[in-house]
């Protein structure tokens, strides 16, 4: 940006900090009137919705009845459901701030990992 500067003040004859103040305030100007976009994706489906929801109910019934919270009890709660969406929907409670991970259920014998503990988050 600066050898465009520098190059440009040379060429018209123009000082370099007029130069460089004009360009500063014409970005600054652009910044303004175009604001970034975000994370602007696609939007959530209903069906994703309900299913976030039911999530959060799920972890919740099973801390009421004393049980524990893993991905195959809260599937048991909420029903026939492709764990991959369940994955899904408890990341993203838990990205939001409504679940929390507690540790790993070593309760459980056999090979493989031991599945994460869930519970409400406060």
């Amino acid at each position: 940006m600066e050898n465009i500067i520098i190059e440009f003040s040379k060429a018209n004859k123009i000082g370099r900090m007029k130069v460089k103040t004009f360009v500063q305030a014409v970005i600054e100007q652009y910044r303004r009137d175009n604001p970034a976009k975000g994370a602007a994706g696609r939007p959530v489906s209903e069906k994703t919705v309900v299913l976030r929801n039911s999530v959060v109910s799920a972890v919740e019934t099973l801390q009421k009845r004393g049980e524990k919270a893993t991905t195959e009890t809260i599937a048991g709660v909420i029903g026939n459901i492709n764990k991959v969406y369940l994955c899904n929907a408890l990341n993203w409670a838990e990205k939001a701030g409504k679940i929390q991970r507690i540790g790993r259920d070593e309760s459980k014998q056999g090979k493989g990992r031991k599945p994460v503990l869930w519970s409400l988050k406060g």
